[in-house]
């Protein structure tokens, strides 16, 4: 996917126009899934350019596509990214990419990347790119892509926590806490920052990690790491 690739270069623009026009491209083969994916990969990269306007009428376009497709195997996990995507553009309503700050500009790459990643089920490519994030946005002092970030790398901690629970339960283990207690510490954060600017569909999705059984039973531990 060359969107993709760029975003690994952290070349924001150049992702952006290629998921635009792959997008383009999937419409007109009527393949939704593949526009779905192109529209997510190109909502997140609008987040990461400070574009959260244009993120939210994609995250808009992608739920009516969800709804005409939603009879296909896709369409939940589909509709889930979705209402994401539109969860972290309202806490990055107000961001704006600082000129020549390269360090932000690869921050938001790396969170697009997660993003994109945790839709696909890919949490080993995820959990790195969305601490990496989460860690450069803190250190520039930008909470509201810290909480992007931190959306993302608490579903990429939840779905890794599912894998190895799965894993355990072969060898009659119980389910492991360092994940969902890791998914909790990133959730809160993100409310924290999402409840502070008034964001109230990035508080919402925090707060639907935190009610998932297995990271609320871990939450306490959360709190205690802090």
């Amino acid at each position: 996917n060359i969107a993709s690739v760029q975003l690994m270069r952290a070349d924001l623009a150049e992702a952006l126009a290629a998921a635009t026009a792959a997008r383009e491209l999937a419409a007109k083969s009527k393949d939704a899934e593949a526009e779905l994916r192109e529209l997510l990969l190109a909502g997140h990269t609008h987040l990461a350019l400070g574009e959260a306007e244009q993120a939210k009428t994609l995250a808009r376009d992608g739920l009516a596509l969800c709804a005409k497709a939603r009879e296909a195997k896709f369409a939940g996990a589909a509709k889930l990214a979705v209402e994401v995507l539109g969860a972290a553009a309202s806490v990055m309503e107000g961001f704006g990419l600082p000129a020549g700050s390269e360090d932000v500009a690869s921050a938001g790459a790396l969170a697009a990347i997660a993003h994109t990643q945790v839709t696909f089920g890919n949490f080993q490519l995820a959990l790195p790119a969305a601490k990496a994030a989460m860690d450069i946005y803190e250190a520039a002092g930008e909470p509201r892509g810290e909480a992007f970030a931190a959306l993302a790398l608490a579903q990429a901690h939840v779905l890794a926590g599912i894998e190895e629970d799965r894993g355990r339960l072969k060898m009659f283990l119980p389910p492991a806490t360092g994940h969902a207690t890791a998914a909790a510490g990133a959730a809160l954060r993100a409310k924290e920052i999402c409840t502070r600017f008034g964001a109230s569909p990035g508080v919402a999705a925090a707060q639907a990690i935190l009610d998932m059984e297995r990271v609320n039973a871990c939450l306490h531990l959360s709190r205690t790491r802090q």
